[in-house]
């Protein structure tokens, strides 16, 4: 059975796809590729906590992301990697 997580995360991207949200559609999808990866790497389906797992080793790369632009003074970026970890922080239990 799919975590709580996966099921919410497919249902949150057949509505972004409904809602034409192009840059959420784009965060989802690839938040679900991540799962998908590991699933097929580990040949189990993730729990909820495996899945915790996943969205929290994804949001430290936008984090480091972040902070590469911000080093480097890309406006375009920092805007991008903000609202990317926005998304995936919806996904995360409250720090």
């Amino acid at each position: 059975m799919p975590s709580e997580i996966a099921t919410r995360l497919k249902a949150d991207t057949i509505t972004a796809m409904k809602a034409k949200d192009k840059e959420r559609l784009a965060v989802l999808r690839q938040l679900g590729a991540a799962l998908k990866q590991v699933e097929v790497d580990t040949r189990e389906e993730l729990d909820d906590e495996g899945a915790l797992k996943v969205m929290q080793s994804y949001a430290k790369k936008v984090k480091d992301t972040l902070a590469s632009a911000q080093e480097a003074e890309r406006a375009d970026m920092v805007a991008e990697a903000e609202t990317e970890l926005a998304i995936v922080q919806d996904y995360l239990p409250a720090e």
